[in-house]
């Protein structure tokens, strides 16, 4: 803001002298009040992020937390189908489907079971009429055994135990689409998080490169300034810029840290950033 203020103050001066028009001014006017707004925009962001802070720690309105650290991290190369496998073992929503799979089958082999035959075998000993001494027993020739067999089938719930089953293949077949629907959504979220990680790392890369040239840049416009070759506003210029490189450095490796977070969560855990 205050350098676009300089600026306007430049071509103020130049306007006077003849070396600028009245458009350039309108210009630059234009410009300054888009910085303006944005300043105004950043402000109200930042003490609305300060309230939330404070919020969430539980701390008065009036502490200001100033961040004393700046982000880093350590890229490292993640794969697809590595990521896919994780939430395959990992994801809650697999491990339920899984479970409810196995409660289908169960429930199918008892549907079938109500429709199976039972068979009962019983055996009992009738002893009529015989004589008892003090030393042993004798069977009589009217004393004898019974072997019973029941089977017992139930042929009239036989309907009825279809429909059991059929309900019961049905209730399977749903839980193995839901699987299938669920393994298709988990793909799509690990594929969207892992092409957001890699663009946040392509980004690093590039915003590493536009500093470093910019801190030349800089380096350069401090060389040309103290040997009278620019001026102070064509320095400021490359400071601004060497500034706006580092934030916007700072801006990829949160992008990043973001990108990591969305990964590991949707591939079912948290590593190391």
């Amino acid at each position: 803001l205050e350098n676009s203020r300089q600026h306007l103050d430049y071509i103020n001066a130049r306007y006077k002298n003849g070396q600028a028009s009245e458009n350039e001014i309108l210009q630059v006017e234009a410009f300054l009040s888009s910085v303006e707004q944005a300043y105004e925009t950043s402000r109200t962001q930042q003490e609305a992020a300060q309230a939330l802070l404070n919020n969430l720690l539980s701390l008065d309105k009036d502490v200001i937390v100033e961040p004393v650290t700046e982000f880093k991290f350590t890229p490292k190369d993640i794969a697809f189908d590595q990521g896919f496998l994780k939430a395959m073992q990992t994801r809650p929503e697999i491990k339920q489907f899984e479970a409810q799979l196995k409660a289908d089958k169960s429930a199918i082999e008892l549907a079938k079971a109500d429709g199976r035959p039972n068979v009962y075998a019983s055996w009992d000993y009738y002893g009529r009429s015989h004589s008892v001494t003090t030393t042993v027993n004798t069977r009589n020739w009217n004393d004898y055994n019974v072997l019973g067999v029941t089977l017992s089938w139930p042929i009239f719930d036989g309907w009825q135990t279809k429909a059991k089953v059929e309900q019961a293949l049905v209730d399977l077949k749903q839980t193995q689409l839901g699987k299938a629907k669920i393994i298709q959504d988990i793909a799509l979220e690990v594929k969207n998080s892992y092409l957001s990680l890699k663009n946040s790392v392509d980004q690093i890369k590039v915003s590493q490169a536009d500093n470093l040239f910019y801190k030349n840049n800089l380096l350069t416009a401090e060389e040309k300034y103290a040997q009278g070759q620019v001026s102070l506003l064509d320095q400021q210029d490359a400071q601004l810029k060497y500034e706006i490189s580092v934030f916007n450095q700072q801006q990829a490796v949160y992008d990043y840290i973001i990108a990591k977070f969305n990964f590991d969560l949707v591939t079912g855990g948290f590593n190391e950033i």
